[in-house]
């Protein structure tokens, strides 16, 4: 991938199966990754993923850090399944220096219409944490995602707000599947191939992808996994 010129290489992962090919990874340019885990408790850890093998994560993020990859963790946050770990996550996070950010429940795939079940709000989430520690609101940059906090201690942590504090406004974001579609956004469930197009019709492509762009997120049935994040 570097061979084409492509140098800012990022990995979004379950982390179940990342020890094993970190180095080669490595090798082929990869420097950041963001890694998925829900909880600590390994009970509610395999409630979640269904599966036991937490330390397999653990280590992997260890070894990332290790490596000098840049590490983030996301953790979304389910009302009654996982809400409790929050603090211990970010304690967790803390300890090795990289930021966590916590995610509202979107309504996504299979949890399209039961979202409002296990919905915890940004809101729940920063109030959970200020329970515990002061902490500072940071300036959010244009396009970003995320909300950030710092804690009297330094620790960041961040708040992905799809639903509390959308920020499809400035959204500059296009997916793209591994069937070769794009999509202007993450609301629409329809892609635009794009796979046999000239480079001029791909443009043409884009743009129209662009014109998918919505003032907020409504929710979609296709899961994020199809569609890039």
């Amino acid at each position: 991938v570097m061979d084409l010129g492509i140098t800012d290489i990022k990995l979004t992962t379950n982390g179940l199966k990342l020890l094993a090919v970190l180095d080669e990874l490595y090798e082929a340019g990869l420097r950041s990754v963001n890694i998925s885990i829900d909880a600590l408790d390994p009970g509610v850890f395999k409630n979640i993923t269904g599966v036991h093998d937490i330390r397999s994560v653990l280590d992997a993020i260890d070894a990332a850090i290790a490596s000098g990859m840049e590490v983030k963790i996301n953790t979304v946050v389910l009302k009654g399944v996982n809400d409790h770990q929050i603090i211990p996550l970010l304690e967790y996070a803390s300890a090795r220096n990289i930021p966590i950010r916590f995610l509202e429940l979107m309504k996504m795939g299979y949890l399209h219409y039961q979202e409002s079940d296990y919905f915890f709000s940004m809101d729940e989430i920063t109030q959970k944490i200020a329970s515990v520690t002061s902490i500072a609101k940071m300036d959010r940059t244009a396009s970003n995602t995320t909300t950030y906090w710092q804690t009297t201690k330094g620790a960041v942590f961040g708040v992905i707000a799809n639903e509390s504090e959308p920020f499809c406004s400035d959204c500059n974001r296009l997916r793209l599947d591994s069937y070769g579609n794009i999509y202007g956004c993450i609301s629409s469930s329809e892609g635009i191939d794009v796979r046999h197009l000239s480079e001029t019709k791909v443009t043409e492509a884009l743009q129209t992808a662009l014109t998918q762009k919505q003032d907020r997120f409504t929710g979609s049935e296709l899961s994020m996994k199809y569609i890039g994040g």
